[in-house]
């Protein structure tokens, strides 16, 4: 059990940086302002 809860913390974790670096990526390109 605390192997799956460990599995889905990483994913949540995994999914926060991606959208911070999507979203950075974004505001490069000036398509979305960053908040």
């Amino acid at each position: 059990l605390s192997e799956i809860k460990k599995v889905k913390i990483n994913q949540q974790w995994f999914d926060a940086e991606m959208t911070k670096k999507t979203a950075k990526l974004l505001h490069r390109l000036n398509i979305l302002p960053i908040t």
